[in-house]
């Protein structure tokens, strides 16, 4: 997957890239690989990630580090303005599922496009919940009664139905109109 997202951008040694969903360190290692002339800032949230990768990050030289900011998407402007020497804008924004739990998806793309340079690119994967796979689908047919696996199969499907859940009110075509409306496509 990390292989698959880098590989749709050109990356070159000087580019600035912000990894938006650092918590693995997955993107952001690889990334700062192929930068040596850049710079990486990785998104984590706060807490034992954020801290693991800080102390990743600590065994490097100075000014190989990536920056770890700590926090939320929301946060991102404040996060980059309190490191006087981390970039303000980027030449790409790559990551996995950081857009997923954001409340309000559409500003998330608007700052993203405030985030990136002139012709800047985001590479981004996204797991769309509301179509992953189903639970009471690997159960096999004829094992529970037929009114109770029918109440199971609605309870379900009504989970991933909520229109005020940002995790699941939304699929690839929100996320393609969000983009749009923030001028990134």
């Amino acid at each position: 997957l990390r292989d698959r997202v880098l590989a749709q951008v050109p990356i070159r040694r000087h580019h600035l890239i912000l990894d938006l969903n650092a918590e693995s360190g997955l993107f952001t290692w690889e990334a700062l690989r192929r930068v040596p002339e850049g710079c990486v800032c990785a998104l984590a949230r706060p807490g034992q990630m954020a801290t693991t990768l800080r102390q990743q990050a600590e065994r490097l030289p100075e000014m190989e580090r990536p920056f770890i900011l700590e926090g939320t998407l929301d946060d991102l402007p404040r996060l980059l303005a309190a490191e006087p020497l981390a970039p303000t804008r980027f030449d790409l924004i790559i990551g996995r599922n950081g857009l997923q739990q954001h409340p309000r998806k559409g500003e998330a793309a608007r700052l993203l496009a405030e985030l990136l340079h002139p012709g800047g690119i985001i590479s981004l994967a996204e797991t769309i919940a509301r179509h992953t796979q189903r639970i009471y689908a690997l159960v096999e047919q004829g094992t529970l009664a037929r009114d109770l696996a029918q109440a199971w199969q609605e309870a379900e499907e009504a989970l991933y139905a909520q229109a005020d859940d940002p995790l699941v009110n939304w699929d690839a075509e929100d996320l393609r109109r969000w983009f749009e409306e923030a001028e990134l496509a």
